[in-house]
């Protein structure tokens, strides 16, 4: 990533939208984890992307749920994705998830 690109938010709520997207992806992910970051106009795309499964589109809204666990099997309790988006919208951002070229989310 460029050293010069930089967000107006505050360090603790990047810190915990990261954590919970890469936590998310490291539950997921079969091996590989990958972090970019790249302007976009007047935005910064941040990307997380992993080589795990992805999740179906017809439950990537539920994905994102307060509590909503798509997968019990896993460690987690429901609710990182969910605070990750909310702090995002807070400071007019999203999360938006697509297929990896990888084979895997991309949030």
């Amino acid at each position: 990533m460029d050293p010069e690109i930089s967000v107006a938010c505050a360090e603790e709520d990047v810190s915990e939208i990261l954590g919970n997207l890469i936590d998310n992806a490291s539950n997921w992910a079969t091996g590989v984890i990958a972090i970019s970051a790249r302007i976009e106009g007047s935005t910064v795309a941040i990307v997380v992307e992993d080589d795990g499964p992805s999740i179906a589109p017809a439950t990537i809204s539920d994905a994102f749920l307060p509590g909503k666990r798509l997968d019990e099997t896993v460690p987690g309790d429901g609710f990182g994705l969910s605070i990750a988006g909310e702090l995002a919208q807070l400071y007019g951002g999203s999360i938006r998830h697509s297929k990896a070229a990888t084979s895997g989310p991309r949030c």
